[in-house]
């Protein structure tokens, strides 16, 4: 749009240079007969063909005019239409006598009828992107694209007196095959302008953005307040901007300097996805908004103070934001108070679908208050920060504490609980999203420590989860993690008991149709130690289950890689009056007669094992010594017994 402008004010200025050289080097001439000059100059400077098919038409004097009909510019050659821009007339008059002093005085600037496309191909290219004469003979433009860093100096500002200015029936179509359908902005009329130095400048807008009305009136001081520092410019203008109301007023110390700054902005809005809508990005209705913002200071030096900010519905999302921004153009001294909160967290799903692919589980309300304070270019942090999700029937998420760095990631300190009267409970969410129900385990309790940033690496400490109850299995899991994110400097270590594991049948047909038979009691303590993606030592193990007149387990040891199951050094014990009791878990178990085997298993994965010493007393024999088994290949190899002694039984030496 801003390129579009250019083109517009460049025919402008064309047609003024015009009238302006013919004050000065004639006073009777036909300015029709200076068409193919000014349409080779600019094809010089643009690339393109100018035309106007009217006559031109000049009128020298006290009051001098200068009207064009029918002028268009030529587009691209690759162009979806001809011509870029078509204006149907543009006139322009001014006090001649005005150009000698210091205030042109333009009585009148009306331009109508403007068509204008700006538009990309497929490679990205604008049609604006113009090709000089220079630039066609190979010639570079330093000159030209140097003129506007040579121009400094604290020159006072110079304002020409507009009493009439009208711009009117507008059509500028949008063209980006990288971003969508064309856009459309439509301006029915803008007219701005003063009778004097001393009027004030009024402005009126009639436009619109698709289907988003763009209307906006208003005043902004005078001429001379303008161009005085030593009087303020007062600001005063309302509006409708696609359905919100704005308003901006105040005042201005040095317009030309823009110092002495003190203008409050207001925004109101029924629904935030029509705000979406301009920038082309489609979401859901998400409620309304209301901004107000005090800006004061200078150019360079503005202050927010204060920045109010309430946009929402929490049946929704509801956000407000409080506060203050010390230099709002460096991002310094940033000091706002933020609250977030939704009635059900699950309602956000048509807007993470809309964005992800992905539902948000309907977990519960969501309540989140912090505080962002520092400058953007050194430090922004987050402090205070409360986070609750969740409720107390199902899952309660509580998270405290702070980021000293939010846009390194650096400085992570966050405390995190967890609590769950039955994980049962969160069955339809887990269905819905992985398939799979999650059985009635009991209440979960955890908390945890997470500490660091992305780049010293990000920490787990002081994690405790109790998670079951004392009639199925209670399980305990304590340590912590050094670096989450890259799976290193793992401690931790496991508990569980159940008083009976048959009593774990129903939790586990949630995930198969096999039944835990009634072994008895279960106590399990692991500690497990290491880096995931390198060595992960299990550096205790002690297992329990069963008692002897069912079945007894015992299993005591470490394994130096977990990982790679190599180092493994476990002593076991196994009893059993028949291990037919296992029928439930193996069909087909034979009543051999009481079992009791007992050893110690040592070897490496992909390496033979090594059964030393080993002793089994299997139905009516004993069996004593050591066993190799190769398990490596397709097949399971036959145990290599270096060292067997057999003991046949009485019963078996001496029948009846």
């Amino acid at each position: 749009m801003g390129r579009f402008i250019k083109i517009l004010g460049g025919i402008l200025a064309v047609v003024v240079v015009i009238s302006v050289g013919a004050v000065v080097y004639v006073l009777n001439i036909d300015l029709n007969d200076w068409k193919p000059e000014i349409q080779s100059a600019v094809k010089d400077a643009t690339g393109r063909t100018l035309v106007i098919q009217g006559p031109i038409e000049f009128e020298l004097g006290t009051d001098t005019r200068l009207k064009a009909t029918g002028i268009s510019l030529s587009n691209a050659d690759w162009g979806s239409r001809p011509n870029m821009v078509e204006v149907d007339s543009v006139e322009v008059s001014l006090k001649l006598f005005s150009l000698l002093g210091s205030t042109p005085d333009i009585t009148l600037a009306h331009v109508d009828g403007v068509r204008a496309i700006v538009e990309k191909n497929q490679q990205g290219v604008s049609n604006t992107e113009f090709k000089t004469a220079e630039a066609e003979d190979g010639k570079s433009d330093d000159k030209e694209s140097h003129s506007s860093d040579d121009f400094s100096g604290d020159g006072e500002l110079t304002l020409p007196i507009i009493r009439d200015l009208r711009i009117a029936d507008v059509e500028v179509v949008m063209k980006d095959p990288a971003v969508g359908p064309d856009r459309v902005f439509t301006l029915t009329e803008l007219t701005l302008g003063s009778q004097s130095e001393t009027d004030p400048l009024k402005l009126n807008l009639d436009a619109a953005f698709d289907d988003l009305d763009l209307v906006m009136s208003g005043s902004m001081g005078s001429l001379q307040t303008m161009t005085d520092s030593s009087q303020p410019t007062p600001v005063d203008f309302v509006g409708n901007l696609a359905g919100i109301d704005v308003a901006i007023q105040g005042q201005i110390q040095d317009l030309a300097g823009q110092e002495g700054i003190d203008v409050k902005v207001s925004a109101l809005g029924d629904e935030l996805a029509n705000v979406a809508q301009i920038a082309g990005i489609d979401v859901p209705r998400l409620g309304g908004f209301k901004v107000d913002a005090t800006l004061k200071g200078d150019g360079d030096d503005l202050s927010v103070n204060p920045l109010v900010v309430d946009m929402g519905t929490a049946d929704v999302i509801h956000v407000t934001v409080n506060g203050t921004i010390k230099n709002a153009v460096a991002t310094e001294g940033v000091d706002l108070a933020v609250k977030v909160n939704s009635k059900q967290v699950g309602n956000l799903s048509p807007i993470a679908e809309k964005f992800s692919g992905q539902k948000v589980p309907a977990l519960g309300p969501l309540d989140i208050s912090l505080n962002i304070r520092g400058d953007l270019a050194d430090e922004l942090s987050v402090e205070d920060l409360s986070l609750n999700l969740g409720t107390k029937e199902m899952i309660a998420l509580v998270v405290n504490g702070g980021i000293k760095d939010i846009v390194k990631q650096n400085g992570i300190a966050l405390d995190i609980a967890a609590n769950s009267p039955e994980l049962g409970n969160l069955s339809p969410i887990a269905k819905e999203f992985s398939g799979q129900s999650i059985p009635k385990m009991g209440p979960l309790s955890m908390t945890a420590k997470v500490a660091g940033g992305m780049e010293s690496g990000l920490g787990l400490t002081d994690l405790a989860m109790d998670m079951g109850k004392p009639e199925t299995i209670q399980v305990q899991v304590n340590g912590g993690v050094a670096d989450l994110l890259a799976q290193k400097g793992v401690e931790l270590s496991v508990k569980a008991v159940s008083p009976e594991v048959g009593n774990l049948s129903p939790l586990v047909k949630a995930f198969t149709s096999v039944a835990v038979p009634a072994l008895g009691p279960l106590n399990l303590n692991l500690k497990v130690a290491g880096d995931a993606q390198d060595v992960m030592t299990l550096s205790q193990l002690d297992l329990e289950l069963g008692t002897e007149k069912t079945l007894l387990v015992e299993a005591k040891g470490t394994v130096t890689d977990l990982v790679k199951l190599s180092g493994a050094d476990v002593s076991f014990k196994v009893v059993s009056p028949n291990l037919s009791v296992l029928s439930d878990l193996a069909p087909g178990i034979p009543p051999i007669g009481p079992v009791d085997v007992s050893g110690s298993l040592k070897g490496d994965n992909g390496k033979p094992i090594t059964l030393d010493p080993f002793t089994a007393k299997i139905g009516g024999s004993d069996i004593a010594g050591t066993a190799t088994i190769d398990a490596t290949g397709d097949v399971p190899k036959m145990p290599t017994i270096p060292h067997i002694v057999i003991i046949p039984s009485m019963h078996d030496s001496c029948p009846p």
